[in-house]
């Protein structure tokens, strides 16, 4: 395992077994986590995601189980910005009495929100931090704080166009990752939120083709997400290492490997759209090399300092519903060959 591998990989996965396809149940899922961080790359994971109404589900007897994981809280959207309000205050409330009830033996420390182009309507600037604002003041009242211990949220733009339809809606995710800047830059200076910036999150895949968004989607997710300062997490479709040709959905399916050496090498070098979609849609293992001084994709390069300085500031996780995909994967390319 190259220093350059393990600092691109280092907690990038948030376990999320509850989800399509995987479904696992509850317990299941909890079961699966918990053998996960017993294996030789638990380094890759990160927070168990969970429906925030699952929490009260989870008992002290089944926490003293899990070696004090952190947890990701998902929060629903609704149709309307009543129903949105709701939800988020429901959410973080749940979230609230979890964290109260197990005392630390588990922690719900970081929320996935989920916001509806139907809810906002029109998508502005001024509209999606007033969104904001809302998840803002709850998060506030909801947990606690310090300068030591932030509380991470990432806000996912639901559109009313299915994201296989790009460049339609290409203007509505420029203006929600413009808005989640603004609402950043007139927060943080004050008294915090959350603790730190609020992150952008962007569905990779699902179950469906549909659900697949396009390498030019992707890569204007990313260089928007980079161009505004904005912390970056994917979500779904990511359980494979390298962009590959899906036989049974008939579609192309992104890999983990090309994303978060996009993210990075596009941190460090300001890449335009096109070089971040042709990283994207790099199939051969060959392009991307890995040793103990950085990694580098043809001639771009970022070294070991700077992958993770990118990935504390700008490309931080992926969702998904699978650790052993990921882990076989980079096992079969050879990566992780010597760890196992």
């Amino acid at each position: 395992m190259t220093k350059s591998l393990r600092a691109l990989l280092e907690g990038v996965i948030d376990y999320a077994g509850l989800f399509p396809p995987a479904s696992l149940a509850l317990d299941t899922a909890l079961e699966e986590f918990t053998t996960h961080r017993r294996d030789p790359l638990s380094w890759m994971l990160s927070r168990f995601v969970i429906p925030a109404g699952l929490l009260p589900e989870i008992t002290l007897d089944t926490a003293l189980k899990l070696s004090s994981p952190h947890f990701s809280v998902l929060i629903g959207g609704g149709r309307t910005q009543a129903e949105f309000v709701a939800n988020v205050k429901e959410g973080v409330t749940a979230a609230a009495q979890f964290n109260e009830r197990l005392a630390g033996k588990c922690v719900a420390d970081a929320f996935e929100v989920k916001i509806d182009a139907r809810a906002v309507g029109k998508i502005r600037v001024e509209s999606v931090s007033e969104f904001l604002r809302i998840v803002c003041d709850a998060v506030h009242s909801g947990i606690p704080t310090t300068p030591t211990k932030t509380v991470p949220v990432y806000c996912e733009f639901v559109p009313e166009q299915p994201i296989s339809s790009w460049p339609k809606g290409e203007d509505d995710f420029a203006s929600f990752i413009a808005g989640i800047s603004q609402f950043n830059r007139s927060h943080l200076g004050a008294p915090k939120c959350a603790g730190e910036a609020f992150g952008f999150k962007f569905r990779s895949g699902g179950v469906n083709r549909d659900d697949f968004p396009p390498v030019a989607a992707l890569a204007f997710a990313l260089t928007q997400s980079r161009l505004y300062g904005v912390p970056f997490k994917a979500t779904a479709g990511l359980h494979h290492p390298l962009y590959h040709q899906d036989s049974a959905l008939g579609v192309k399916m992104h890999g983990f490997i090309n994303v978060f050496a996009a993210g990075v090498l596009a941190h460090v070098h300001q890449l335009s759209d096109e070089v971040v979609s042709a990283i994207l849609s790099s199939e051969q293992p060959d392009n991307f090399r890995f040793d103990d001084e950085g990694l580098s994709w043809r001639e771009l390069s970022a070294s070991v300092t700077e992958i993770s300085q990118a990935r504390r500031g700008f490309i931080r996780s992926f969702g998904s519903c699978s650790f052993t995909d990921p882990r076989d994967g980079l096992d079969a390319l050879g990566l992780i060959s010597s760890l196992r």
